[in-house]
């Protein structure tokens, strides 16, 4: 009988250790990349939502403001509320105010307000701010010398707090 000698096929202890070794090394390096790369794109996303909604709202508060014609038909000048009379139905009175974290839109027909929330998560207190403007820029005395109001919103989603400024000049003065 022949002896022959059996190739060993298989591999060492050595050699699965050092390439489980390599392997895992790879797999945590791609698995950092991925999580980088995800956080990163929802940090983008949620400053997106965020800037996005602060400018719809910001837009709907200078649409209404840049419509009001007469400095006298605003009735409520607060830092944190403004209150006029609407330019289409001069019964109604239109009142926009931070409340807590809520942005309230209410108009008032005299026998009731429809209440409205046009945004959430502002930043409380100061996340509604107006400020109301002489011809010179100084701070508006009375409602006959406003012709300047401007509005600052600042709004704080999950994560990300976005500040948005806006002037509107009242038009067709006394």
């Amino acid at each position: 009988m022949k002896y022959t000698k059996r190739s060993n096929s298989g591999f060492s202890l050595i050699e699965l250790v050092i390439v489980i070794t390599i392997v895992a090394v790879i797999s945590y390096t791609i698995a950092a990349f991925i999580l980088s790369a995800t956080r990163t794109w929802l940090f983008i996303k949620s400053r997106e939502t965020a800037l996005s909604q602060g400018r719809v709202t910001m837009e709907r508060i200078v649409r209404e403001i840049r419509r009001e014609r007469n400095p006298l038909l605003i009735t409520i000048k607060l830092s944190n509320e403004c209150e006029f009379v609407d330019i289409e139905d001069t019964a109604n009175t239109i009142n926009i105010k931070q409340s807590g974290t809520d942005l309230l839109y209410s108009v008032n027909d005299g026998t009731g307000a429809v209440v409205s929330t046009l945004t959430s998560g502002l930043v409380n207190p100061g996340g509604l701010i107006f400020t109301y403007l002489d011809s010179n820029e100084a701070t508006a005395a009375q409602s006959r010398d406003i012709r300047l109001v401007k509005v600052k919103l600042s709004l704080f989603l999950g994560t990300q707090g976005v500040t948005l400024e806006d002037g509107v000049r009242l038009r067709n003065l006394l």
